[in-house]
């Protein structure tokens, strides 16, 4: 069996094979907000921390409360979830602290990643790894390890030093006992290892469910999982078995029972049973797009035709007019859009929230998006009004119903919080 060398090596072509355009990894080098229009590839080296998207309907907020609380002397505060905070000294040095303004991990590290199981990736200024416990606030696995994945379905993945790959619980507790010579984190329940064992995907008690003899084989998402070989460029299913075979230069995960695919540089979706949802009449984007953006999300998925941006549904019909520059996928069933380089928001049936007039735009969390317009920074509902009885020089994102902000003028931080809502 050809499998390419190592696991790491199927990993990265893979993604290259499959996707339309390879995603260069971000480092964190300054504490500038995450441009969630975006998303990365899960390598270890990855420091994204966008705040992931909401899927469940939260009630209208009417009103916001901004305090004169405190929370320290730093230089840049950016949101992540489960109510907690990334914090910068002035030399950019890392510390996490939770929405009551508590720092639970000193300004000491070079970056965290995105929480996940209540644990985050932490990198310190050695450029070595560990995991922090954001609930107990405390490291279950020491900055000492050459990388880390973040966790997914309740284990996480690490390497000491770059030979050997180990799986954790959010507790610190070996997850399984056993090293493997490469491996993936869990997705839909079983994980891609390269091990004494065999060559495939095990379930969580370490045993291995499917043995794979394809050169390149990818994740399983909605019980499929991509596959290459020189023959074959396909889907298998949880049995091991090919479902079908595609005749396309690309193909994507499945997301809510759809997947895209390319042929001859145009984009269009089949379902899980390869009939063609929409046809490839779709333009690929001249930019790097990912799995994570080509999907359907709230019933639509973003569509490129004629050089600018609308929406299809599960029909393929375009239900919202290719006319934007840019856009994101749905988030709880509002869009985010770019016209002249500014932003606006709609709905997935097209109808308009707000006109593209902010010069910045960020995704609802807590029911809430933070905007800039005029070189201010405020928050708006989800009918685009205003909450805000003062604009602001800077603000982070909403994270648990709190986020901060700068008042014009002071430099210093303050608490901001979800008031009424109906």
């Amino acid at each position: 069996m050809n499998f390419k060398n190592t696991l790491k090596f199927c990993t990265a072509s893979l993604l290259c094979l499959l996707t339309l355009a390879s995603c260069d990894k971000k480092t964190e080098e300054k504490p500038d907000e995450t441009d969630n229009s975006q998303v990365e590839n899960p390598t270890p080296e990855n420091t994204d921390t966008a705040l992931p998207t909401e899927k469940y309907d939260v009630p209208l907020v009417t009103s916001l409360e901004i305090t004169d609380e405190v929370p320290g002397d730093y230089y840049s505060i950016t949101a992540m979830t489960d109510g907690v905070f990334k914090v910068f000294a002035d030399d950019f040095s890392m510390g996490l602290m939770k929405a009551d303004g508590k720092l639970i991990l000193p300004c000491e590290y070079s970056t965290a990643r995105s929480i996940k199981d209540n644990v985050t990736a932490v990198r310190n200024d050695m450029g070595m790894w560990g995991f922090f416990n954001v609930d107990s606030e405390s490291f279950i696995l020491g900055c000492e390890n050459d990388s880390v994945y973040d966790f997914s379905e309740g284990i996480g993945l690490y390497s000491p030093d770059g030979k050997v790959y180990r799986y954790i619980y959010p507790d610190g507790s070996v997850a399984i006992d056993r090293d493997f010579f490469e491996a993936a984190p869990f997705s839909d329940g079983l994980a891609r290892v390269f091990s004494e064992i065999g060559i495939g995907y095990i379930n969580k008690d370490g045993k291995i469910e499917i043995y794979c003899d394809y050169d390149n084989f990818d994740d399983f998402h909605e019980g499929m999982a991509r596959v290459a070989e020189k023959n074959v460029f396909g889907y298998i299913g949880k049995d091991g078995k090919l479902k079908f075979n595609m005749k396309s230069t690309a193909i994507y995960n499945y997301k809510d029972g759809a997947a895209a695919f390319v042929v001859g540089g145009l984009i269009g979706y089949i379902d899980k049973e390869s009939r063609v949802l929409a046809e490839p009449i779709y333009t690929s984007p001249d930019r790097n797009r990912t799995d994570e953006y080509f999907r359907f999300e709230c019933g639509v998925a973003p569509v490129m035709k004629d050089g600018k941006y609308g929406f299809i549904n599960k029909d393929g019909e375009l239900v919202i007019d290719a006319i934007y520059d840019d856009v994101h996928y749905a988030v709880d069933g509002i869009i985010r859009v770019r016209n002249d380089k500014l932003y606006g928001y709609i709905t997935t049936d097209g109808e308009k929230i707000t006109d593209c007039i902010f010069e910045e735009a960020g995704l609802f969390h807590s029911g809430v998006a933070k905007v800039r317009k005029d070189g201010k920074y405020y928050f708006i509902n989800k009918e685009g009004t205003d909450l805000c009885t003062e604009h602001f020089d800077d603000a982070t994102e909403f994270s648990d119903g709190t986020a901060f902000a700068v008042k014009q003028g002071t430099k210093q931080w303050t608490r901001v919080t979800v008031g009424k809502s109906e």
